[in-house]
């Protein structure tokens, strides 16, 4: 199981891994930090699933995501509709 457990672990700090990193400015961040998010998630219910649109801000974000993997929903869209 040790073998196993450390392939796991290996996994998903290979998936944590960006594909590519850009400098940004700080006038950037703040503005990324004050923009408006579109999430849009779905909950796979057996006899009528549901797709949830929601329009949010960075710390609503945060809060969302924080814990997201208890939840029986999943994620299919996160995009910046408001700087």
């Amino acid at each position: 199981m040790s073998i196993y457990n450390f392939l796991v672990a290996l996994s998903k700090e290979y998936i944590a891994i960006p594909n590519k990193t850009l400098e940004i400015s700080n006038a950037e961040v703040d503005r990324y930090l004050n923009a408006q998010y579109k999430v849009v998630t779905v909950i796979p219910y057996a006899d009528n699933p549901v797709k949830n649109v929601r329009i949010l801000n960075q710390q609503e974000l945060d809060e969302l995501l924080d814990g997201y993997n208890d939840y029986a929903e999943f994620i299919i869209e996160i995009s910046l509709i408001a700087i």
